[in-house]
């Protein structure tokens, strides 16, 4: 199952930790994990151009983790209304990582889904 990692990255000094932290411990728990800070995006680009590179990135995986959402983003509420109008699960990241890959396979979901 591959998963597309959500987060804040404006306003959040400590967003590489974060995304880093995640992609770990999903990989971890048995996920393909999509890392945006990790997608190809051009030097420079707009922030218009990185989301446009994000959405079709996650347009490609079969559920959304948020990594955090105490600081407000307008990215990650982009992702998530584009997750939830296309059929794509959003649950945090950390119920992802607790379920695993193998029990959402038998057919478990997180608990908490968004």
């Amino acid at each position: 199952m591959k998963l597309y990692l959500s987060g804040p990255i404006t306003n959040n000094r400590d967003y590489k930790e974060d995304f880093a932290q995640a992609e770990k411990a999903l990989y971890k728990a048995g996920f393909d994990v999509v890392n945006p800070l990790k997608l190809n995006h051009e030097k420079g680009a707009s922030y218009g151009d990185y989301m446009r590179v994000d959405i079709k990135a996650l347009c490609d995986c079969d559920a959304l983790a948020l990594i955090r959402n105490d600081i407000p983003s307008d990215g990650v509420n982009v992702e998530t209304l584009v997750a939830h109008s296309i059929g794509i699960p959003c649950a945090a990241a950390r119920l992802w990582a607790q379920t695993g890959a193998e029990a959402i396979q038998t057919g478990h979901t997180p608990r908490e889904v968004l």
